[in-house]
């Protein structure tokens, strides 16, 4: 179950208001797939996946029902494309498979869209989603290995399909086709509903009011306060939770400021377990352990000073955070 978290405050000269806070839940199954190619034959680099993933059917609309990593070595894409290497400057094009509806591509699995980017491996500007259109230098026709992460979006009622064989990313420059991710095996998708879900559908936090004086300098933070994310697991299960969001600093997991007041760039919520800033980086997760009954998680909310001298002003973020099977 999705569950997000929405922080709400205001800073005045003296005081900064309170934090309104709600934190999102999704169950999510890892898994893992792989590559495709398209054109005058380009090279195309071949995975093998999972053969069955199971989907929580009762997540909301637009929610993320499971993620696939696909990690691939170095390799040479050298073929009978004219990809023109070792020149100034070129366009890469990354596309997915199918005509996209925004960011998510179609699947054949009904109420299932997929949504794709490079999150490792690859320099910055290659890591957005998939339509992605960039201008770099031009090295070698060799291809740096890295990891792909899939994002199953639900759409609709979901009912059991199958993902692949298929194309999932074709890659090009100055629109030749440089290479291809190709799903070698299929995946059967199940619909069930996961064993572990969050017993509360919205987590309230309030933060008190807090002296500008206390934010005085980066890295300065206020306010403590303590909430817990209440799971049930109907049996043992090994999970783990995956925050994301809006984030302003993902090392030291400070969700950003929406409030779009004057003092929205500096200042932030700051997320924590046992005193450390939980994880927000793709792939890596907070773990619980085996969980087999109910349990309340127990975190940290602040608010955290992006900037030296915070401004007064509301301050409005919101976190998500999903749980996630090992």
């Amino acid at each position: 179950m999705k569950k997000f978290i929405c922080i709400t405050a205001f800073l005045k000269k003296k005081k900064a208001l309170g934090l309104f806070m709600t934190a999102v839940m999704a169950g999510v199954v890892n898994m893992s797939v792989v590559t495709s190619a398209e054109a005058c034959t380009p090279f195309r680099q071949t995975m093998s996946a999972p053969t069955q993933i199971n989907l929580n059917p009762t997540l909301a609309i637009g929610s993320v029902v499971a993620t696939a990593n696909l990690t691939w070595p170095p390799f040479s894409s050298l073929g009978d494309c004219p990809v023109a290497y070792n020149t100034a400057w070129g366009t890469f094009i990354l596309l997915g498979d199918g005509v996209p509806d925004g960011r998510l591509y179609p699947t054949t699995i009904p109420g299932i869209a997929y949504r794709g980017r490079i999150t490792a491996g690859w320099a910055p500007k290659l890591q957005n989603p998939w339509p992605l259109t960039t201008e770099m230098p031009v090295a070698d026709p060799g291809v740096a290995g890295g990891t792909a992460t899939l994002e199953f979006i639900k759409t609709g009622p979901i009912e059991p399909g199958t993902f692949g064989p298929q194309l999932v990313m074709s890659a090009s420059i100055n629109n030749v086709p440089w290479f291809e991710l190709y799903l070698g095996t299929p995946i059967i998708v199940v619909p069930t509903v996961p064993a572990c879900t969050v017993t509360q559908s919205a987590i309230t936090v309030n933060l008190e009011d807090t002296n500008t004086s206390q934010l005085a300098a980066l890295g300065n933070t206020s306010k403590d306060k303590a909430f817990y994310i209440p799971l049930t697991c109907s049996s043992a299960s090994n999970i783990a939770l995956a925050f994301s969001g809006d984030i302003a600093d993902d090392a030291n997991a400070v969700f950003r400021n929406l409030s779009g007041d004057a003092n929205a760039a500096s200042v932030g919520v700051q997320i924590l377990k046992d005193n450390t800033p939980v994880p927000t980086t793709p792939g890596n997760f907070l773990n619980l352990g085996t969980i087999n009954g109910s349990i309340s998680v127990p975190m940290t909310a602040r608010y955290y000073a992006l900037t030296d001298n915070v401004e007064v002003g509301a301050v409005n973020s919101i976190a998500y955070a999903t749980i996630v099977y090992n």
